[in-house]
């Protein structure tokens, strides 16, 4: 198992392997190969690993020339006259204006603000609720909560975080995601965004749209105990744990996520990692340690978990 941060989220994340050489992140599912020469590169071309003949491409690209012209052209100027459109129902926005402009995203008191999105015909809906940003180095970290109000199965959440300038230029973007790959009806997970320092701006929104799943990924059920949660040195905390499988089948790529809240509930930081034994058997159980860094104090956490099953 190695410990790598994603290029995409930027956040603390683990990468596992879904073979000898390729790697995924859980959080924002972005892909990476490793090359011969042991380095990580982000996604990778197909054409490496297809060999295509070069009159079936030939054949292709025509096809698609003709498709092109016969659809996309009358298309298009539709598509221009409704650019004005409104946004989809099921888009929702949390808007937080700044007294003064920053480049720190330091903006005061941000916790509590909720936002609902719904789709009654299709039973889409969810809440995001904001619960608090932390500075770290040179970024600054957006923590919140989704939960799944609706009736069918939800893919993984992500937020976008815009920003703005006071003239209304957007400055830059980020985005979010959860940590559940898929979040069933009742269910909540942690969604964390990881922006960079430096540029002013003097609000921002938080926009999120709930969506049905493309893939079921068969998953196994997993109960932690024995976990208990120690302050180390240099204002760094541990959860440390023991992950079992209660499921009759197998489970690979054990997913702990680990939450510390301050006294006002507020998350103070999300730190994930995986099982130290990659494949559980029914009954087998594995430990896992979480470590959380500058951290003033905390006495409260949460524990999410995610599987596979091996197959």
């Amino acid at each position: 198992m190695k410990e790598l941060i994603c290029e995409k989220c930027g956040g603390n994340l683990s990468l596992h392997t879904q073979n000898s050489n390729f790697f995924k992140c859980d959080y924002c599912g972005t892909s990476y190969i490793m090359e011969s020469s042991g380095n990580i590169r982000k996604k990778f071309v197909m054409s490496e690993f297809i060999k295509f003949d070069k009159k079936a491409i030939l054949l292709i690209f025509i096809i698609l020339m003709v498709l092109f012209g016969l659809y996309f052209i009358p298309v298009s100027e539709e598509k221009q006259n409704n650019s004005n459109s409104k946004p989809s129902s099921r888009t929702t926005k949390i808007e937080k204006v700044i007294s003064e402009s920053s480049e720190k995203h330091e903006t005061g008191d941000t916790g509590g603000e909720i936002s609902e999105s719904e789709d009654e015909e299709e039973g889409i809906s969810g809440i995001f609720e904001f619960s608090s940003q932390r500075k770290s180095s040179n970024y600054t970290y957006y923590y919140g909560f989704y939960k799944n109000t609706g009736t069918v199965d939800l893919d993984k959440p992500s937020i976008q975080i815009n920003f703005y300038d006071e003239k209304g230029g957007i400055v830059d973007t980020v985005n979010g995601y959860g940590f559940k790959s898929i979040l069933r009806p009742g269910e909540k997970t942690s969604i964390l965004a990881l922006a960079s320092d430096g540029k002013k701006f003097s609000r921002y929104e938080i926009l999120t749209s709930p969506k049905k799943p493309f893939y079921y990924p068969e998953s196994v059920k997993i109960k932690l105990h024995s976990t208990r949660l120690t302050r180390e040195a240099n204002k760094s905390y541990e959860i440390i744990g023991i992950a079992e499988n209660i499921d009759t089948k197998p489970a690979k790529f054990v997913h702990i996520n680990g939450i510390l809240f301050s006294e006002d509930k507020k998350i103070l930081s999300i730190s994930s990692t995986f099982t130290s034994q990659k494949i559980l058997k029914p009954k087998d159980q594995s430990v896992f340690k979480l470590t959380f860094y500058g951290v003033e104090e905390s006495k409260s956490y949460e524990l999410e978990v995610d599987s596979r099953l091996a197959e």
